[in-house]
């Protein structure tokens, strides 16, 4: 089970008091910083296949395409108050996703990116508070 990250109003007035530019951009770093130990987590358990095979845009690609296709990104709210992070596949290794994790009704499912978040979850908890004081004390010294 995750770890609940306790003090958020004080978070919130920190953020709020370095700016909405500054601090959203803390807020970002720290969110896309955290979910490195899922995306490596993610990339070393991801299934390889043995052949070659051709993505649907006609590509040829080596086994461990859907290795190398895992990737993490962080998007932050308009009014920069809400930051989030994902990991996923490139649009072209779609398959990863909809027919390996979830499986299809011919094929059983090989979960493989859900199994990686539930393993990191704390680490990710424990790093998203590190970053975030991190951030915050940098660009305190800042100004």
């Amino acid at each position: 089970m995750a770890e609940k990250i306790k003090g958020l109003k004080e978070l919130q007035r920190k953020l709020a008091a370095l700016g909405p530019a500054v601090g959203g951009k803390a807020l970002r770093q720290a969110t896309n910083a955290a979910m490195l130990p899922v995306l490596q987590q993610a990339r070393s358990s991801a299934p390889e296949g043995t052949t070659t095979h051709k993505t649907y845009k006609g590509r040829v690609v080596f086994p461990g395409f859907l290795r190398r296709s895992v990737i993490r990104r962080s998007r932050l709210s308009r009014d920069k108050k809400t930051a989030w992070a994902r990991v996923g596949v490139k649009r072209e290794a779609f398959y990863g996703t909809q027919f390996l994790e979830i499986g299809t009704s011919r094929m059983p499912r090989r979960p493989w990116l859900t199994p990686a978040m539930d393993e990191r979850q704390d680490q990710v908890t424990l790093l998203l508070k590190k970053k975030l004081k991190a951030q915050i004390d940098k660009a305190r010294k800042k100004k």
